[in-house]
C-alpha cells in the first residue's frame, strides 16, 4: 500500500470520527440516545437505527426524533437520502 493510499485512509478515518462526534453531540443536545441510534458510516453516510418502534414512541421521543433529524438537516455536508433510492433515476 502506498504512501498515499494510507494518509487517504487516515483522513478517510479522521473524517468518519468527527462526523460521529458530531453526531454524538447532536443525540445528547436532542436527549435521545435510547431512541434514535446514528452511526457515521463515513464522513457524509450515517446510518440512522430506530431503538423504539414508530407505533410505540411517546409524543416526547417523537419530538427528540425531530430534534435529531431537524438537526442532521443543518448538517450541509451530509446528504438526505434512503438505500435503495439512489438507483432510482425516472426521478418520480
Amino acid at each position: 500500500m502506498s504512501i498515499a493510499s494510507l494518509m487517504l485512509l487516515a483522513a478517510t478515518a479522521s473524517d468518519r470520527a468527527a462526523t460521529q462526534q458530531r453526531l454524538d453531540e447532536l443525540l445528547a443536545r436532542c436527549e435521545a440516545r435510547g431512541v434514535i441510534g446514528l452511526v457515521a458510516e463515513t464522513a457524509r453516510a450515517v446510518a440512522i437505527r430506530p431503538l423504539v418502534q414508530p407505533g410505540e414512541a411517546s409524543v416526547e421521543q417523537q419530538r427528540r426524533v425531530d430534534c435529531v433529524l431537524s438537526g442532521m438537516k443543518a448538517m450541509t455536508d451530509l446528504r438526505f437520502g434512503f438505500v435503495g433510492n439512489e438507483a432510482d433515476t425516472s426521478g418520480s
